[in-house]
């Protein structure tokens, strides 16, 4: 008597998310894929792009975070920090499903950050170095 490798699933019951025992329904389950793929992959992309314009312009234009000195500006640095490695990993395609790391990774979470980075080094950029507080 030998089993194979999808009846030891069969027997493994419900413990088992739907797509490892090979059950393709969805019923409410999260586990299913986004029924709209052109969606996730334009929100990828954006978020992607997001990212690495975010660190492109903070390696182009650094004074938009510090000025010559010892003057730093700590808390948009981390912000652009953050927006940036967030688009970086959710236009990478990483979901965090649970606790404090699923609102983290929440699309509205990754664009508001991406969206509050990229509008600081717009104001600084169109400011000028000078006029910046």
């Amino acid at each position: 008597m030998s089993f194979s490798i999808k009846n030891d699933l069969r027997l493994a019951g419900s413990s088992l998310p739907n797509r490892l025992r090979g059950d393709n329904t969805t019923r409410g389950n999260s586990d299913a894929m986004p029924s709209n793929r052109k969606l996730n992959l334009l929100a990828n992309t954006l978020a992607l792009l997001g990212g690495a314009g975010i660190f492109a312009l903070i390696l182009m234009y650094p004074w938009t975070v510090a000025l010559s000195g010892p003057v730093v500006r700590e808390s948009l640095f981390v912000l652009m920090v953050l927006g940036g490695a967030l688009g970086f990993a959710y236009g990478l395609g990483f979901r965090a499903e649970t606790g404090i790391f699923g609102f983290i990774l929440s699309p509205v979470t990754v664009f508001v950050v991406m969206a509050a980075a990229l509008l600081w080094i717009a104001y600084a950029l169109v400011t000028g170095p000078q006029q910046l507080p």
